[in-house]
């Protein structure tokens, strides 16, 4: 089985953050180390740089690993569709339930021994493309279209009647994990300054994060994935051109 990137197909074993998840370590900002861990699976050197040029590498199968990279809970949720703006990689990473459950268990949503559900993946479904539809068109500057806007105000209307109260302190209370997350998708909007939203610089990767960098000049969801993939092609264009000059 071949993958374009590590989003690109649930099951073939790249996580978010581009590390083969079998690999129990930190993501790395260099893409020198990227090369040096990816020998871990057995990848060679032509292999490795296709990964970082985004291209096709074969590796084994292994579970899926949330990356939470959105700096929202709401935005994290928006992410777990990749590769939005590539239609032929697109994928998304709620098809499988077992992979709902790893989402929101890594966001902190559930415990190990909750229940997922069909019900509770459907609902977390419709409240992330809810938010999308308004939230893609913000990021780039543009105005939302009235159905979106008219659709994440249903959303945060049933959310607010099914929302309990907390007086101390002062505060809207969700019981169950899929209110939990439609909760944050109403307080990124109540709460978060929006016009620090961003869309990653990929042309194809289409999530979404916070800027809150004090210059605003975060670029990529990770510089560690789409961010070293950027400056591989950057580097392999280069030594290309120098070989043809």
């Amino acid at each position: 089985m071949w993958t374009y990137h590590s989003r690109a197909v649930p099951a073939v074993g790249l996580c978010c953050g581009g590390w083969p998840c079998a690999i129990p370590i930190e993501r790395r900002a260099s893409g020198k180390r990227h090369l040096d861990r990816l020998e871990d699976v057995g990848l060679s050197n032509r292999q490795k740089w296709y990964w970082l040029l985004g291209l096709g590498v074969e590796v084994g199968r292994v579970a899926y690993r949330a990356e939470l990279v959105g700096g929202h809970l709401a935005l994290d949720l928006v992410n777990t569709v990749a590769w939005r703006l590539d239609p032929g990689r697109t994928v998304d990473r709620f098809t499988e339930l077992p992979n709902v459950e790893r989402w929101l268990l890594a966001a902190g949503v559930i415990t190990d021994g909750a229940v997922v559900t069909r019900r509770l993946r459907d609902d977390l479904v419709a409240a992330r493309d809810i938010a999308y539809d308004v939230l893609a068109s913000l990021a780039i500057g543009d105005r939302p279209a009235r159905a979106a806007v008219d659709a994440l105000h249903g959303l945060v209307s049933e959310v607010v009647r099914s929302a309990s109260v907390v007086v101390s302190p002062f505060g809207w209370r969700a019981d169950d994990p899929g209110g939990v997350v439609r909760l944050a998708v109403w307080r990124l909007f109540e709460d978060e300054d929006l016009g620090r939203l961003r869309q990653c610089g990929d042309d194809g990767c289409g999530w979404l994060f916070l800027d809150r960098s004090k210059n605003g000049s975060r670029r990529w969801c990770s510089s560690a994935d789409c961010g070293n993939r950027a400056r591989a092609r950057r580097h392999y264009q280069r030594a290309r051109d120098e070989s043809t000059a």
